[in-house]
């Protein structure tokens, strides 16, 4: 363990500059998010809708308050769940919107970075890389949507997670540990399958050559 942090210590010694430039996208991208998220935008339905399923979860052993449910998919729920156990409950920041609103500030915060991490793979220049990750965090959409509780970023950081993953191949448990991220990501917001397509195609140009097919099987 200790010979292992000591190896991050001497990799951030020698990345200094990159890690302080990350450091200050990642600064003005949470304070975009978190600003005043409490308040703005105002409150929306759908909030509240998740939240309440989230919190029959985790106290009451039903994935819904309601007796019939017909919408998305449990794992939302299931992770909003986690997250409200793992704080304290509901009350812990305020309402129970404002303890989903802090979750969304985390997941857009490590979206950022693993956007910016799959853009730096490709070798682009830091004003590109800069650029990526303001537009992401800036963008009036952004703004509005990326701090409500809304499934669509959860969807996101795993679709997103799924992808570095893909870009790191190295054997078959990291293909295994994407393939299901991706599967998690449908499992949280449906429309997340619209993108295997594109992401299979992305994964027969990144894996190993001399277990093509294997990788390919297991990541399925």
């Amino acid at each position: 363990m200790k010979k292992y942090l000591n190896h991050i210590y001497d990799r951030a010694k020698q990345n200094k500059v990159e890690l302080l430039f990350l450091g200050i996208l990642l600064l003005i991208s949470g304070i975009a998010a978190g600003w005043n998220m409490f308040h703005y935008p105002s409150y929306f339905d759908d909030e509240g809708t998740y939240m309440a399923r989230a919190i029959a979860t985790a106290y009451h052993h039903s994935l819904s308050p309601y007796t019939y449910w017909y919408d998305h998919a449990p794992g939302g729920t299931i992770i909003i769940a986690l997250w409200l156990r793992l704080t304290g409950g509901v009350s812990t920041f305020g309402s129970a919107i404002n303890s989903g609103r802090v979750l969304m500030l985390l997941v857009h915060l490590a979206s950022t970075l693993l956007l910016y991490l799959i853009a730096k793979h490709f070798k682009l220049k830091k004003f590109f890389l800069a650029l990526i990750v303001l537009l992401f965090s800036l963008s009036p959409l952004a703004i509005t949507l990326q701090r409500m509780v809304l499934l669509d970023n959860l969807m996101v950081l795993a679709m997103l997670l799924s992808v570095y993953l893909i870009l790191h191949i190295k054997n078959i448990y990291i293909a295994i540990l994407s393939g299901f991220l991706l599967g998690l990501a449908v499992l949280i917001k449906e429309t997340a399958i619209f993108f295997i397509p594109g992401i299979l195609v992305l994964l027969f140009q990144r894996k190993p050559r001399h277990h093509r097919k294997f990788t390919s099987i297991a990541w399925i």
